[in-house]
């Protein structure tokens, strides 16, 4: 199975940046040559994406100024009230171009993560054989390391059984959700109007949701703390995989 059809996620309030959130959408942070929503089309277009959509709210005439100029090609949502993240996927199953896809992607505007477009299929497979509703991606993190992730509990075949609070969770290492998902738009209901993502995409208490847990590298910039965070390790080179990845693909406009 070949994955086509993917969504970005824009639509946020941008909170989560500080008061800078509230002029510049999160979106259209710079990254180097481009911006963290140009990486995401990109990289996305590499991994074999040809239907490319970006749902927009806050600051929209600026992100819709943008692609008009930079990725004309890109389909946009415009949400006069937000439909919050489950709203947002549930709106984009339900294009002309999409609900005949059997599975797509949904993906958040400000992380990164290195899965192959063979890993993507394969994950598709598994879901749909599986008959599963959605699949989320996971990663394991450090209590350490955390800033807010919630614990992702499965069970041993792989499906998801529950959530852990951040500042409940008691293990030194976790999977947590990385911020993107494949839906299984054959079979998950589709539902009108605002919803939260584990109401009406990954409702694991009410059908089978999966868990893929990944090897590769994620990199977060979803706040403002993790956005100069990892630049700062990129341009110090105390980290320097993330650019690496991206200059290996080909990622920059």
């Amino acid at each position: 199975m070949t994955v086509k059809s993917a969504i970005i996620l824009c639509a946020g309030m941008g909170n989560r940046m500080g008061s800078y959130g509230n002029f510049l959408p999160k979106p259209l942070w710079p990254f180097f040559q481009t911006s963290l929503l140009g990486l995401q089309i990109n990289y996305l277009k590499k991994v074999g994406i040809e239907n490319i959509y970006v749902n927009l709210h806050h600051q929209r005439d600026l992100i819709k100024e943008y692609l008009s100029t930079d990725f004309p090609e890109v389909n946009l949502l415009i949400e006069e009230e937000i439909l919050d993240v489950g709203g947002g996927v549930q709106n984009f199953l339900q294009q002309e171009n999409v609900k005949n896809e059997e599975v797509v992607l949904a993906i958040n505007s400000d992380i990164f993560i290195d899965i192959s477009v063979d890993e993507i299929n394969s994950a598709a497979n598994e879901l749909t054989s599986k008959e599963a509703h959605s699949l989320l991606f996971l990663k394991e993190v450090k209590k350490l390391e955390n800033e807010g992730y919630t614990e992702v509990l499965t069970n041993s075949n792989e499906e998801i059984t529950g959530l852990i609070k951040s500042a409940e969770v008691t293990k030194e290492t976790y999977n947590t959700y990385v911020g993107c998902c494949l839906v299984n738009n054959k079979i998950i209901p589709k539902i009108s109007g605002k919803s939260s993502f584990f109401q009406t995409i990954a409702d694991f208490k009410k059908v089978k949701i999966l868990g893929y847990k990944l090897g590769k590298n994620f990199y977060d910039l979803g706040t403002l703390k993790r956005y100069h965070d990892t630049l700062s390790r990129v341009w110090s080179e105390s980290d320097d995989q993330l650019l690496s990845f991206i200059q290996e693909r080909e990622l920059f406009n």
